[in-house]
C-alpha cells in the first residue's frame, strides 16, 4: 500500500465511524449521562468490530503478532 494509499484509507475509515458517531449523538442515541470514558470505549468497540472481519482467526493471530512487533520495534 503506498503512503498516498495508507492515508486515505486512515481518512476514510476514521471519518465513517466519525460519522456514525456524531449521527447517534445528534439522534439522542448515547445515554446522556456518558462521559469521554464511556464514548472512547465506544470508539475502541467499533475499531475493534472494523478489525475483527478482516480475516481468519489463524491468520489474525499471526497478523496481530506481527503488528505487536512493528508497534513495539518502530516505536508507534
Amino acid at each position: 500500500m503506498t503512503r498516498r494509499e495508507q492515508a486515505r484509507f486512515l481518512r476514510e475509515l476514521t471519518g465513517s465511524i466519525l460519522k456514525d458517531g456524531v449521527a447517534l449523538a445528534k439522534a439522542g442515541k448515547f445515554p446522556k449521562e456518558w462521559n469521554g470514558i464511556e464514548l472512547r470505549w465506544w470508539l475502541a468497540a467499533r475499531f475493534e468490530a472494523a478489525t475483527m472481519c478482516v480475516a481468519g482467526e489463524p491468520y489474525r493471530r499471526r497478523l496481530l503478532r506481527a503488528f505487536r512487533n512493528e508497534v513495539l520495534v518502530r516505536n508507534l
